[in-house]
């Protein structure tokens, strides 16, 4: 018996002001995932693109990809494979870079996903940079429906203390443009892509963490 159902899904963009429109999404539901694999899964993720669409229209072709054909997802890790995903779509992203296909070095995007396990009754957020999952909970109060909203991730920008001192740490310098602390010209310091901000590019003999970091905040709900 199923912990949770699925009755719809959807999705919505607005480009605003900008020129072009950088964002992109992707979804799948239970119907969508190898017939081989018998749990009732559903994954849905927003890529907010910076710099150019090249990082965040390649993440939402293959970021899902590289997590169902994972052994850790294909084990049952979620976590796990949801890390190993966003490290497998980094090295597509440097790959394809060094040979002249993308432009990552100066564009970037965000990530924010959710994989729900319909069975078991549980979800696990991912993100990196500033866009947000939010929960919402039906409540009845007073002869009235309303919705109890929450926000489950947790926004990675430069000025948040635990990411400041991580930046600084891996030798980055945080410095306030218009308004926003900034690593450059970018205002979050974990986001796909934006390699100048990592290493190899920003230095070669470097060890430790990169400037800008590719390693998401993870939250199993249930």
């Amino acid at each position: 018996m199923q912990a949770l159902s699925l009755l719809d899904c959807g999705i919505a963009t607005d480009q605003g002001q900008r020129p072009h429109q950088e964002d992109r999404y992707a979804f799948i539901t239970p119907q969508g995932f190898p017939a081989c694999d018998h749990r009732q899964l559903a994954f849905f993720a927003v890529y907010d693109g910076h710099g150019g669409p090249d990082v965040s229209d390649h993440a939402s072709k293959h970021l899902h990809l590289n997590l169902i054909s994972s052994p850790a997802f294909q084990a049952g890790d979620c976590e796990n494979a949801i890390r190993g995903a966003i490290d497998a779509e980094e090295n597509q992203l440097f790959e394809g870079f060094a040979s002249g296909g993308n432009d990552a070095s100066t564009s970037g995007s965000t990530v924010a996903l959710t994989l729900v396990d319909l069975n078991k009754g549980e979800v696990v957020i991912a993100n990196l940079g500033d866009s947000h999952i939010v929960l919402g909970e039906l409540e009845w109060t007073g002869g009235k429906i309303t919705y109890k909203t929450k926000r489950l991730t947790t926004a990675d920008n430069p000025d948040v203390p635990e990411e400041k001192s991580r930046v600084e740490a891996a030798g980055g310098t945080i410095r306030r443009r218009a308004g926003q602390a900034r690593i450059g010209t970018i205002n979050m310091s974990r986001a796909l892509g934006d390699l100048q901000y990592k290493k190899p590019l920003n230095d070669e003999d470097a060890t430790g963490d990169f400037i800008s970091s590719q390693t998401p905040h993870m939250s199993p709900q249930t």
